[in-house]
């Protein structure tokens, strides 16, 4: 190779050659013209041998023009690098002399383009070398192909592969080659200069990541022996050829492409390939050469790839009537576009001259060559010919005199056809253009249709012409009768018309066809029939100015009905073809036509601008097109009306409008009422608000309860409006001051607190008397006979300050207050103290009263049943501050804004699951009310959801709750109370209760209560304290049933003395200052109040005299009294002298009961363990009763020698012990004493007590089949820590509980009356319990939702429990083991003082009750002597 590069020029380089890449600069330099003047050549350069370079070019006018350029410099990036240029001194050629002159590198950056070079690094000779050698060398391919390239591969992406397989060569030198994409066969052929790079290639493409993901395929290129010209001469043939190519090499095949003016040309010898290829070609020899391979398929064009030209357009004439076609119809269109779209041409339609374009995607398509290109024209045009030829016109002459029927006809007859009607007056014809199948279809019908014309046209010219008079009305009805029809049926070319103006039919054709139809037309003139009809004058005077034809279409052909009128002074007649029609057009006129009165209260209306004006614009409006009503004026003052006629509709409107008018402008006195005069009053003082408003002479007067206003209707009624908004936008409330003595402490100084109010808060504030009527007739009677001195002229008004009476169960106490029960569909009503009260069923989100209750749970988020509804239909703002009030407040009940329901507020409650719970929550939520003055409230069903609570149970406690509230409350702002109930099946359970309550059913529970409590025993009192002088053995109680029906004691719960209360009405132009207004009203009188409180279980045992004397006082002093249902709670309220005087009364009887409650359980507990007895002389031994037995007992054992006690009603004088006694005849009787509890024998394992001691605990050694047994009852349920157990021995309780369990064996008839059970205690009722046992009168200290009895747990861990185990001051707790007599049991309920009965139809009680029957888990016992504390434990 480097014998081509024959002239050598030596290169010294100045300076540091340690330059980066500096042989690829040198490289770049002198094969630049630009910058060297320089030509093809070759750098050889190492620069660790030195800092020369010898250069080598291929011409020697290439290096003498470097030579002679004077200076050489390389722009460096930190500077310039210059270059001495020169030749070699002995002018060596060798490469080898000259490597060693300059201490050349040792290979070439650069081989010169397409000459390749041997594997081994040595130079091939060029094919033009005159060298014989050179033929005989063998070619190597430096050319290789990469297969399965993808569309997305680009050249770059291509090229960049190339150079990265490339560069993992140790050589510093960029790897020069070129790469040509052909996308036809998915290839690309990449040519490198020298065969060593082409085999590297080849090597490393496989081992390449990319190459390898890509799945791309690479061999090498074969040599070829073949070109392809482009561009032949048209008078070029295979025999130019040789004779052009002869000095380059032999050529041995030709093959002849004259579709593309081509040739593929085969040459004896490949070296002649790169010959050809080289070969220069003038302008007179375009032709173009380039290597062709058979594997390849193709030629290899590198940047000489000829491109193809988009034909050009042409145009093409068709026949105007298919162009129109064409053009008016886009579903022919579309198909010609689509045709000639698959023929890559574009159809332009828009002149009949039409304009065929080539499309782009012609010379897209794959393998396209210049003969396609070439051949696109003729292809185009006989497609679009053939295209065409499915399209045909027929034409159809048309004579001038028939053209517009013509036309006519034949578009009529088209119409809907798939065909195009073009009119051609030039030609005189009419063409019908479509497909060839359906012009053919259609031709025969359309040669008759122009026959037809025809023959009309000449029968015209034969016709006649006649007229006959016929008045419109009759011409209109028997045109509507069919006279067209029929004529035209039997003489179908005859014309008819009407001519209105002359009321002439002209009839036109054949002299015998109007001769007939002249016959026709006379017979339904005779055929018509006739009535008279009576309208009153105003409608016939509008209808004698009407046109009758169009009142005649108007009335009767526009709703079907075949009838005419006829008008004339004296009246209207009607004309139809038959009685029916006759009838059926009365009807309508009567129905369509109308006069209507209007009376005038003041004829002067008549007179007004307004009223003209207002007439006027009526006619504008409705008699635009016609006249459809008139106004006429009758009668004298002061009887004028005013008569409206015409249409029916229009009258009514016009009617309508006169009316009003004359309505609205008549003088008249409005008076709009009041519902307080504080209203009234606060609208005349506000004066600045009304008084330059009220206009047109009204004159305003302000009346008790209301405000009268006079002048014309118009304008009072904008002043009643007026003031009506005034009205409502006050803001007015009333305050009802319940308090004793509140309205006469206002009257005093009513001026004067008045004037405070008004100066403060700009409200008037009005004292007024307000009534509340009892509305129950057999209440009222009851209470009339029971205090018949309390009513006198007062009447039923202060019924409700009178004592209230029941009996002692709770349901008794609430039984006959209610009114007698109103009930309709899903409904049931009564009231109570003014409160109406109703049981519905609904939807508790639709509720309008002021608040609803909402069930949930402690996070006040609960989104199930009735609160998800509640809370969906609020919206997220109500969500939203339930979680902030639930952060700021610990508080069961919350009230939030209402969101998007129509309440006030909505009043949210912790869920309950319990009667008693249930009770208390609709308590509080009432009294919140009461509290924030609201008037109305809505609950639902609570308890009846998640807390499983039986619908008897929650309606009774919600009934018994209004009952205390309400009932007790009776002066308060609350006048509504609905309990909702979604569930329509729970309505029957609420009215079941409702009618416990109500007036009528209260004797017959009365009756039943009286029955039921004569078979029941009654415990009652409190814990006694041991009394010191019974003696050692009596300790404890002992009380047990006794023969005979026992007596019924009452209870009474006082109801709120009905005071005269103070009664406000307050209005103000804000809420808030009469909010501000009520509360100075409210702390005015409250400042002069006082309440005391008395608590004490004495109160229970009040008898019937004290209660009377309690309502005496109430009566006579202005107190209140209250007591709370089944509670030991007093409070009393009023005047502080009064308070504290009733206080003192009150107190004295509670004492009083006090001391004959411990008379009466000291007595009890006496006879349980001593009995006294007396016998007349021959008698058998008596009893005494218990009172008298207590005292002969206390009396020996004080060691008195003499007694007084009464027997049989007479006093007697016992001498003790051993009697006898005497009365004051001297008349003895026999005295003895027995001992009850002398046998009774004590527990073996107890330990030895001192004579002198009653009661004593020993602690249990831990270890002992004792301790053992009690702690594993404990830690059986409870694994608290146990510090000491101790053993309880009182010999009296034992004995006590051993005789019960005897007599509970008995009755019974079973020994599984006794268990062991568990009891938590307060440390300081430890000594009290050891002593004296357990006193039920404590119940409710901790709990009592079963009764008010003694609780004991069957599991330790629930006795266990911080409330009822208290801690004491060092956290330690304690709880009995105890020995309970549950005997036989049934389920308790709160507030039961007795076990209930077996049945109705004993008198035979259960010994306890419980929780749950089933399974119980506690049990509640009512006689003191049914349990012994056994064991004390105390545990942490």
């Amino acid at each position: 190779m480097a014998e081509a590069y024959l002239f050598s020029v030596l290169v010294e380089l100045e300076g540091n050659p340690d330059i980066p890449k500096l042989k690829n600069k040198l490289v770049e330099y002198f094969l630049s013209k630009k910058s060297s003047i320089g030509d093809d050549c070759l750098v050889e350069y190492d620069i660790s041998k030195g800092q020369g370079a010898v250069v080598r070019f291929r011409t020697a006018e290439a290096r003498q023009m470097v030579l002679e350029k004077q200076e050489h410099k390389i722009k460096l990036d930190q500077g310039v690098l210059k270059l001495i240029l020169r030749l070699p001194s002995d002018e060596v050629t060798s490469a080898q002399e000259i490597l060693s002159a300059v201490n050349s590198g040792k290979q070439s950056a650069v081989v010169p383009k397409d000459l390749p070079e041997s594997g081994d690094g040595e130079t091939a000779c060029p094919e033009d070398s005159a060298s014989a050698a050179t033929d005989k060398t063998e070619l190597q391919s430096t050319s290789a192909v990469l297969g399965n390239i993808q569309e997305s591969m680009n050249q770059s992406f291509l090229e960049m592969l190339v150079e990265n397989i490339m560069n993992a060569q140790t050589s510093a030198s960029p790897t020069a080659f070129s790469l040509e994409i052909l996308p036809d066969i998915s290839m690309a052929v990449v040519t490198f200069k020298n065969v060593k790079d082409t085999e590297y290639f080849i090597s490393n493409c496989t081992s390449h990541k990319i190459f390898k993901q890509k799945e791309l395929s690479v061999k090498l290129l074969e040599i070829t022996a073949k070109v392809k010209d482009e561009s032949i001469p048209p008078n070029y043939s295979s025999d130019h050829l040789p004779l052009y190519y002869e000095k380059e090499g032999e050529v041995v095949d030709i093959e002849m492409c004259e579709e593309d003016q081509s040739a593929i040309i085969t040459f004896q010898d490949p070296h002649a390939v790169h010959r050809v290829t080289k070969k220069h070609h003038d302008e007179k020899q375009p032709i173009k050469a380039f290597p062709c391979y058979e594997s390849l398929g193709t030629a290899l064009y590198d940047k000489d790839q000829p491109t193809l030209k988009l034909p050009a357009a042409f145009t093409e004439n068709i026949d105007q009537s298919i162009w129109r076609y064409l053009y008016d119809n886009q579903e022919a269109t579309a198909t010609i576009n689509k045709i000639m779209a698959e023929n890559f041409c574009k159809v332009d339609l828009q002149h009949h001259t039409v304009q065929l374009r080539p499309l782009p995607s012609l010379l897209k398509q794959k393998d396209v060559k210049a003969k396609h290109v070439q051949q696109w024209k003729d292809t185009v045009k006989a497609t679009f010919t053939q295209a065409l030829s499915k399209f045909k016109s027929l034409e159809l002459h048309v004579q001038d005199c028939a053209w517009e029927e013509s036309e006519k006809e034949i578009c009529k007859a088209m119409s809907g056809e798939a065909v195009v009607v073009v009119p051609d007056k030039a030609k005189g014809a009419l063409i019908v253009v479509g497909l060839v199948d359906e012009v053919d279809r259609l031709s025969q019908s359309l040669n008759e249709i122009m026959d037809k014309i025809a023959r009309i046209i000449e029968r015209e010219k034969t016709s006649k012409t006649e007229e006959l008079h016929l008045p419109p009305s009759i011409y209109h009805v028997i045109l509507q009768d069919g006279l067209q029809g029929k004529i035209a049926g039997e003489y179908p070319e005859l014309k008819m018309a009407y001519n209105r103006e002359s009321q002439n039919v002209i009839l036109t054709g054949l002299m015998q066809q109007v001769w007939g139809a002249n016959r026709k037309i006379i017979d339904g003139m005779s055929a018509l029939k006739r009535k008279k009809v009576e309208v009153s004058n105003y409608v016939l005077e509008f209808l004698q100015e009407e046109d009758q034809e169009k009142l005649s279409n108007s009335l009767f052909t526009s709703q079907s009905v075949n009838a005419a009128l006829e008008i004339d002074r004296n009246g209207v007649e009607l004309l139809a073809v038959s009685d029916l029609a006759l009838s059926e057009a009365k009807s309508q006129l009567e129905k369509c036509l109308v006069s209507k009165y209007i009376d005038v209260e003041d004829s002067n209306v008549l007179e007004m601008s307004g009223w003209k004006d207002l007439t006027s614009r009526l006619e504008k409006t409705y008699n635009i097109l016609s006249r459809t009503f008139m106004v006429k004026t009758s009668g004298v003052h002061p009887n004028i009306k005013v008569v409206v006629a015409g249409n029916t509709d229009i009258v009514n409107s016009v009617q309508k409008e006169l009316g009003g008018f004359l309505f609205q402008n008549a003088p008249v006195v409005e008076i709009l009422p009041i519902k307080s005069n504080a209203i009234v009053k606060f609208i005349q003082e506000k004066k600045s608000a009304w008084s330059n408003i009220v206009k047109g002479g009204v004159k305003v007067s302000f009346q008790d309860g209301a405000i009268c206003l006079s002048g014309i209707r118009v304008h009072v009624s904008d002043c009643l409006t007026l003031f009506k908004d005034l009205v409502s936008s006050t803001y007015f409330d009333t305050l009802q001051v319940p308090e004793p003595g509140a309205k006469k402490f206002f009257q005093d100084e009513e001026a004067m607190y008045v004037e405070a109010v008004k100066i403060k808060t700009a409200c008037v504030v009005q004292l007024v008397d307000e009534m509340h009527l009892v509305n129950n007739e057999q209440t009222v009677q009851a209470m009339e006979e029971m205090v018949p001195n309390e009513f006198g002229n007062h009447g039923g008004n202060n019924l409700q300050q009178h004592l209230a009476i029941s009996t002692d169960t709770q349901r008794a106490q609430t039984k006959g207050i209610f009114s007698k029960i109103t009930s309709s569909s899903g409904m049931h009503e009564t009231t109570m103290g003014g409160v109406v009260i109703q049981v519905v069923t609904g939807d508790i989100t639709k509720e309008t009263t002021d608040v609803i209750v909402n069930s949930t749970n402690k996070t006040f988020n609960l989104k199930t049943g009735v609160s998800k509804a509640i809370l969906d239909a609020a919206g997220p703002t109500v969500e939203a501050e339930c979680q902030q009030l639930r952060k700021t407040s610990d508080q069961p009940m919350i009230l939030t804004e209402p969101g998007n329901l129509q309440s006030k507020k909505i009043l949210h409650v912790v869920g309950i699951s319990d009667p008693q719970n249930i009770h208390e929550c609709v308590k509080d939520a009432l009294k919140i009310c009461a509290r924030k003055d609201f008037k109305s409230i809505s609950f639902p069903a609570l308890g009846t959801g998640q807390g499983n609570v039986q619908v008897s149970q929650v309606a009774n406690a919600m009934f018994d709750a209004l009952v205390e509230v309400v009932g007790k409350k009776s002066v308060n702002t609350l006048r509504l109370v609905r309990i909702v109930i979604f569930q329509s099946a729970m309505l029957t359970e609420f009215y079941n209760s409702m009618l416990k309550k109500e007036g009528r059913y209260a004797q017959e529970e009365e009756d039943t209560d009286a029955q039921e409590a004569g078979t029941a025993l009654q415990y009652q009192g409190s814990l006694f304290k041991a009394f010191d002088n019974i003696g050692t053995k009596i300790k404890s109680i002992f009380k047990r049933s006794k023969g005979g029906k026992p007596q019924k004691h009452e209870r009474f719960v006082f109801m709120d003395k009905e005071v005269d209360p103070a009664c406000f009405h307050i209005c103000g132009d804000s809420q808030a200052k009469v909010d501000e207004a009520k509360q100075w009203v409210k702390d005015l009188i409250l400042k002069d109040q006082d309440s005391s409180i008395i608590t004490d279980d004495a109160i229970i045992n009040l008898t019937t005299s004290d209660r009377q004397r309690i309502s005496n006082m109430i009566n006579t002093m202005e107190v209140r009294v209250e007591q709370e249902s089944s509670k030991a709670k007093l409070t009393i309220e009023g005047i502080p002298k009064d308070v504290l005087k009733v206080t003192s009364e009150i107190q004295k009887m509670l004492q009083r009961i006090r001391s004959e409650e411990e008379l009466n359980r000291s007595a009890e507990l006496a006879s349980t363990m001593v009995e006294w007895q007396y016998q007349h002389q021959g008698g058998q031994y008596q009893s005494f009763d218990h009172i008298h037995n207590f005292h002969l007992e206390q009396a020996n054992e004080t060691k008195k020698q003499h007694v007084e006690v009464t027997i049989q009603g007479q006093m007697y004088k016992v001498t003790l012990p051993n009697g006898p006694a005497t009365d004051n005849h001297g008349n003895s009787l026999d005295i003895r004493r027995i001992d009850k509890a002398a046998h009774d024998s004590l527990p073996q394992y107890w330990d030895a007590m001192p004579d002198n001691s009653s009661c004593q605990s020993f602690p249990i050694q831990p270890g002992t089949s004792e301790h053992d047994e009690v702690l594993g009852l404990f830690q059986a349920t409870c694994q608290n820590t146990v510090l000491k157990i101790e053993r309880i021995q009182n010999p009296s309780l034992w004995r006590n509980i051993q005789i019960k369990k005897q007599e509970m064996d008995s009755k019974n008839r079973h020994q599984n009356n006794e268990k062991r059970l568990f009891h938590g205690t307060c440390p300081q009722f430890i000594d009290r319990i050891n002593a004296n046992g357990f006193n039920r009168s404590f119940a409710g200290k901790n709990a009592a939702a079963y009764g008010n009895g003694t609780y004991f747990a069957v599991e330790a861990s629930y006795s266990a429990d911080d409330t009822y185990s208290v801690p004491d001051s060092q956290g330690q707790k304690h709880m009995y083991l105890c020995h309970v007599l549950i005997g036989d049991f049934t389920e308790g309920q709160q507030d039961m003082i007795v076990p209930p009965a077996k049945s109705k139809s004993t008198t035979q009680l259960y010994d306890s009750v419980t929780d749950d029957p089933t399974a119980p888990s506690m049990f509640v016992v009512f006689n003191d002597i049914q349990a012994y504390p056994a064991y004390l434990i105390t545990f942490i």
